[in-house]
C-alpha cells in the first residue's frame, strides 16, 4: 500500500466545501441542459431541489473518498459503494420502463450530468490545488459513480420488463383458460381480456398442433402477438382472432403446413370450447393416421 501523502489528502478534503458552496451553480446547469430533451428530469430537478441537493452532497462526499481509496490503492477493484441507496437508481429504471421511455434516454442524461459534474469538480480541484494524481483519481471516481448507477437502473429496467412481460403472460393464460371454458360468461371474458389487453374479436379460431412435433411447436412460437398460445398439457395450440380476415387463413395455412396441424373453423368466441372438442378430434385421427 502506498502512503498517503497529508498535503494530498487535505486538498481533497478542502474540495468537499467548495463543491458543496458550488452545488446551486452545478445543478442550475444541469437542469438547463436537460430542459431541451429531457424536460421531464429537468422538472424533477427543480421539483425536488432539496432533496437532490442531499443527494448530490453524498455525492461530493464519496467522490473524495473514491479518490483517497483509489491514491492509495490504485490497482485495487474495490469501489467504495455509492452514498445513494442504488435502490433508488432501480427504481428509477423502472419507472422508466412503466412510463414507456427508452431506456437510452435516460442514461444519457445520466451521461450528461456526469460531464457537468466533472467540468465544476474538475475546475473547482485545480482552484484548491488538487495534485495531477489526485485529479486523475477523481476523473475516475465521476464516471466509476456514473457506471454504478446505470448499472442499477438498467437493471431496474430490465426486471420491470421481464415482470410486466411475466404478468401479461399469465394474464394471457387465464383469458386462454376462460375462452376454453365451456362455464364462462361473455362479461368474463370481457373482463379478462380487458385486463390481458386483448381486444376481444368477433370471431376465433383454434390452431391445435401435436405435441411431439417440433416443427409445429416452432411455428407457434412465430405467430404474432395477437395469437393466444395453448398450454395445457395434452392441448397445445394458438386461438386465432379475426380467421375470417382477408388473406389471414391461407397465410396461417402456408405457415402450418407439414406441421400436422388442425385449424377450426371461425366461430364467436363463446362457441369456442365446442370447436376446440371438434378440432381435437380432428388432431387425434391425424395422428393416428386417419
Amino acid at each position: 500500500m502506498r502512503s498517503r501523502d497529508p498535503g494530498r489528502d487535505a486538498s481533497l478534503e478542502a474540495l468537499v466545501p467548495a463543491l458543496i458552496g458550488r452545488l446551486p451553480h452545478l445543478l442550475d446547469e444541469v437542469r438547463r441542459l436537460l430542459t431541451a430533451d429531457w424536460p421531464d428530469y429537468a422538472q424533477f430537478l427543480a421539483e425536488e431541489q432539496a432533496e437532490v441537493e442531499v443527494a448530490a452532497e453524498g455525492f461530493i462526499r464519496w467522490l473524495v473518498e473514491f479518490a483517497e481509496e483509489y491514491l492509495s490503492e490504485p490497482h485495487s477493484d474495490l469501489i467504495p459503494a455509492p452514498t445513494t441507496p442504488v435502490t433508488l437508481f432501480e427504481e428509477i429504471g423502472r419507472a422508466q420502463w412503466r412510463e414507456g421511455r427508452d431506456l437510452s434516454a435516460l442514461l444519457s442524461a445520466y451521461q450528461l450530468g456526469a460531464r457537468v459534474a466533472w467540468h465544476e469538480v474538475s475546475g473547482t480541484a485545480l482552484e484548491t490545488g488538487v495534485a495531477p494524481d489526485a485529479l486523475a483519481a477523481l476523473a475516475e471516481a465521476v464516471f466509476a459513480y456514473v457506471d454504478q448507477l446505470s448499472s442499477a437502473s438498467a437493471r431496474g429496467y430490465v426486471a420491470e420488463q421481464s415482470e410486466a412481460v411475466a404478468a401479461r403472460e399469465r394474464l394471457r393464460d387465464d383469458l386462454v383458460e376462460l375462452l376454453l371454458s365451456d362455464r364462462s360468461d361473455s362479461a368474463a371474458v370481457r373482463a379478462a381480456a380487458t385486463r390481458a389487453g386483448w381486444p376481444l374479436p368477433r370471431e376465433v379460431a383454434v390452431v391445435l398442433v401435436d405435441p411431439d412435433n417440433p416443427v409445429g411447436q416452432a411455428t407457434l412460437a412465430r405467430l404474432d402477438a395477437s395469437c393466444l398460445l395453448i398450454r395445457r398439457r395434452q392441448l397445445t395450440g394458438a386461438v386465432l382472432p379475426d380467421p375470417a380476415r382477408p388473406g389471414r387463413r391461407q397465410r396461417l395455412v402456408a405457415e402450418m403446413r407439414g406441421t400436422g396441424a388442425v385449424i377450426g373453423h371461425p366461430v364467436p368466441p363463446e362457441q369456442l370450447p365446442a370447436s376446440v372438442e371438434i378440432a381435437e378430434i380432428a388432431l387425434r385421427l391425424s395422428r393416428g393416421g386417419c
